[in-house]
């Protein structure tokens, strides 16, 4: 844990150590209690995981896969370039709602978004 030194560890256990055996009982299933509160994400942390990790729809993916393909064939009719339009359009937005909710994550467990990235096993854009 950041700030905790090896020193503080220690002297924290032989403090616990010489509590009466009821007392630390309790100690440790305060402790316990307090380790399973901060594991688990609270309701807005849910939430934004939820949306972090649904992505676009996999219709839009799939029209921008066929899209890009006809593309890089030279085949692209004029209604495939506005279709390509909306297709790219929803894709930034995404990508920029997904930047917004990763800042937003990141704060809330004061975190750096590169660090939340390597936490959440997420790949940057310039992996």
């Amino acid at each position: 844990m950041a700030g905790i030194l090896e020193s503080d560890t220690d002297r924290l256990v032989s403090i616990a150590s010489q509590l009466p055996s009821e007392r630390f009982e309790q100690f440790l299933c305060r402790v316990a209690a307090y380790r399973r509160e901060a594991a688990t994400p609270s309701e807005r942390e849910s939430q934004l995981l939820l949306k972090i990790s649904d992505g676009l729809p996999p219709d839009i993916w799939r029209a921008y896969g066929e899209l890009r393909a006809r593309k890089e064939r030279g085949e692209l009719t004029p209604d495939d370039e506005d279709q390509i339009a909306v297709v790219v359009d929803r894709l930034e937005n995404y990508m920029a709602d997904r930047v917004r909710w990763l800042g937003e994550l990141a704060g809330l467990r004061n975190q750096s978004v590169t660090d939340l990235m390597t936490t959440l096993e997420l790949e940057s854009p310039h992996d």
